[in-house]
C-alpha cells in the first residue's frame, strides 16, 4: 500500500517520560500518599498554546466599538468546546491558568475600548 512511518508522529517512549495524543498529555507520575504510580492525562502544551492563541487574536480582532456582553458570547463558545473535550483528565490546573489568562486579556481589550479609566 505504500504506508511509511512518520518519524515526527511514531515514539517510542517510557510512560514516564509521557507523550502527547490528540492534545493530551499522558504520564505516569507517583502518587503523593501511597507511593504508587498512577497514568494521567491533562492538557497538552501545544493544545494551550493554541487556545490561547485563538483567544488572544479574538481580542484583538474584536472592535472596541461593539459592546462587552457579544465579545464575551464569542470567548464562551470557543473556551466551552474546548473545556469540554479537557474535562475527562487532570485539568483543574490548566483550567486555573486558563480564566486568569482569559481574564485579563479582557481586562486588556477594556482597557483600549476606555483608555481614560485606569
Amino acid at each position: 500500500m505504500g504506508l511509511r512511518l512518520s518519524p515526527e508522529k511514531t515514539l517510542i517512549t517510557h510512560i514516564n517520560e509521557g507523550l502527547d495524543f490528540l492534545g493530551w498529555r499522558i504520564q505516569r507520575h507517583r502518587n503523593r500518599g501511597t507511593g504508587r504510580y498512577c497514568v494521567y492525562t491533562y492538557p497538552a502544551k501545544k493544545a494551550l498554546h493554541a487556545i490561547k492563541a485563538k483567544v488572544k487574536t479574538k481580542c484583538r480582532e474584536w472592535d472596541t466599538n461593539q459592546s462587552l456582553d457579544t465579545l464575551l458570547i464569542q470567548l464562551n463558545r470557543i473556551l466551552r468546546g474546548w473545556c469540554n473535550h479537557f474535562r475527562p483528565g487532570v485539568s483543574s490546573k490548566t483550567f486555573g491558568y486558563l480564566t486568569m489568562f482569559v481574564w485579563r486579556q479582557v481586562v486588556r481589550w477594556l482597557q483600549r475600548k476606555h483608555r481614560r479609566i485606569g
